[in-house]
């Protein structure tokens, strides 16, 4: 082996004993040096992955429809079923109409803030499923009130399985709609797919308004119940008007047609959102011109709005980046200071190793020989903290996720 490969090779092998036997304060450097270099690593990769996930939720999503008072609060709970600040600022499925007139578009609604477990419940069809590419891991789709099908992290969280049941959680004690709890049964469990649906329940428009409380059903009225004041009349087919102190029961997939009945007329009932797909850019601008001029010239603010999610998310991406300029800065200044900490650790290490660097040089090292060791013993412990720096922003990034929760929540 020729004395040009010999040379680095003995000082890498020196710098390791070296390394090996002052184990501790290297085992200090390297560390410091490490969360000093994955700082600003783990912020870009980090801000990275989320921008792209707010990006691609949008960019799938061509019109929104809704009646939040706020563009943010309608693309969190429609893209993220986040919960809307102000719940009772609904729209209704008369403004269905408004985007499918003239043929224009077609729209997926959207019934949004009730829970089960915690876990949301979404209240739509099944053009939704359809639209988002969902796929059956387990079981089928939802056909009957009172069935729902969960996502994939909402079945692992909730250990939950196909024909299986679940409540949904309570209305607040406040809410003169008397919401109570509604038995689920699960009727399927959606695959993985890496985005909101993961963690939701779905079912159709008319469970999630029974769950609100604008539907309900109960059973039969007997003879029985005539003593007891829950029946009101007979009709001429000598069947029995049931009154309203009968009990409402809380599995609606146990009641029959015929039992099952809403409030009032369907096109009233609540609407939280709905995802609007134009049938092409000349009738999505048609669409957008007509809202826009619409709320213009309604004072009150009631009119639902219309608009396009990739804007949302633009203007919440350039907040996120603003963010990450500022730690930016903070992770390059303290990258300086830990780097200047290290070169000064690692010159007083010299400083207190002048005898053993003399004895080596006594046995016929070169200055330049112990410059090589020096320089090899240093480049060790700035590949292993470069490794375990790009390790820790590439976990930091998976993390992505759970940062768009975290914004998404508020």
């Amino acid at each position: 082996m020729s004395a040009v490969l010999r040379a680095p090779m003995h000082a890498f092998f020196l710098a390791v004993r070296a390394l090996r036997f002052a184990w501790q304060r290297n085992l200090l450097l390297l560390l410091a040096l490490s969360f000093a270099l994955a700082l600003p690593l783990a912020t870009r990769a980090t801000v990275k992955a989320a921008t792209h996930e707010l990006d691609s939720r949008a960019q799938s999503t061509p019109l929104l429809l809704g009646a939040a008072q706020s563009d943010f609060d309608l693309v969190f709970a429609a893209l993220w079923f986040s919960p809307m600040p102000h719940p009772t600022t609904t729209g209704s499925m008369r403004d269905l109409a408004l985007v499918e007139t003239d043929d224009l578009a077609t729209a997926i609604p959207l019934v949004l803030g009730s829970t089960a477990r915690t876990s949301p419940v979404v209240g739509t069809t099944l053009d939704y499923l359809a639209f988002r590419n969902l796929r059956f891991a387990q079981g089928r789709p939802f056909a009957l009130v009172g069935q729902c099908v969960l996502g994939s992290q909402a079945a692992i969280a909730l250990n939950l399985h196909v024909g299986e049941k679940v409540f949904t959680d309570p209305g607040a004690l406040t809410d003169l709609a008397g919401v109570f709890p509604i038995e689920l049964e699960i009727t399927g469990i959606l695959a993985t797919t890496g985005t909101a649906d993961d963690a939701a329940i779905f079912v159709d428009t008319s469970t999630a308004w029974t769950i609100r409380g604008v539907g309900h059903f109960h059973a039969p009225p007997t003879v029985a119940d005539q003593a007891t004041g829950r029946v009101i009349g007979q009709k001429p087919d000598g069947s029995l008007i049931a009154g309203e102190a009968l009990p409402i029961e809380s599995a609606p997939t146990t009641a029959s047609a015929q039992d099952f009945h809403f409030h009032g007329d369907l096109s009233d009932a609540p609407l939280s959102a709905a995802i609007v797909i134009p049938k092409s850019a000349k009738a999505q601008a048609i669409l957008l011109g007509r809202f826009d001029e619409a709320r213009s010239s309604d004072l009150s603010g009631a009119r639902p709005r219309l608009l396009r999610p990739i804007e949302v998310s633009d203007r919440v991406s350039q907040r996120i980046f603003t963010v990450e300029r500022l730690l930016d800065a903070v992770a390059v200044a303290a990258l300086i200071g830990t780097l200047a900490v290290v070169l000064l650790s690692f010159a007083l290490g010299i400083k207190l190793r002048a005898e053993e660097l003399r004895v080596m040089h006594r046995m016929g090292a070169s200055r330049a020989r112990i410059a090589l060791f020096l320089s090899t013993e240093a480049l060790c412990i700035l590949v292993l903290a470069s490794a375990i720096a790009l390790a820790l922003a590439r976990f930091a990034s998976q993390g992505a996720g759970a940062l768009v929760a975290w914004i998404v929540q508020g």
